[in-house]
């Protein structure tokens, strides 16, 4: 229930400022991390980049320093990240992956990364 409550307050301040709160972003994935390390599993951050970043990045505003965030406090914890942006600017028009949404190549690069991402762990038996 803490972290519901955490993760409840979390949006709301970030709807509403649209300022990524680097403390709480920490609170939130260390109980996160130890809750799926309680069953056994490993909490991956998959970073999904926002349309505005290549549609005009000079209005992206706050919305680089979440991406900046988010890198920096899966790093401190330990997260596996598999960074979806990288993957998206290999492609020569990454404003073409998203309708409003990604579109299905765009859906198709984010499934690609994370088949990558899966394949190059270690098997549950090699644990």
């Amino acid at each position: 229930m803490r972290l519901e409550r955490l993760s409840s307050r979390f949006e709301t301040l970030t709807r509403r400022a649209f300022k990524l709160d680097e403390r709480r972003l920490e609170q939130i994935w260390t109980l996160t991390k130890q809750k799926t390390e309680s069953w056994g599993g490993r909490l991956v951050v998959v970073y999904l980049p926002s349309r505005q970043r290549y549609v005009d990045p000079s209005q992206t505003g706050p919305l680089g320093d979440v991406e900046v965030t988010a890198r920096r406090v899966a790093t401190r914890l330990g997260l596996d990240y598999v960074d979806i942006p990288a993957r998206f600017e290999r492609n020569e028009n990454p404003e073409k992956l998203y309708y409003q949404h990604f579109n299905e190549e765009g859906n198709r690069v984010v499934a690609d990364a994370l088949v990558e991402y899966l394949n190059a762990q270690p098997t549950a038996q090699g644990r």
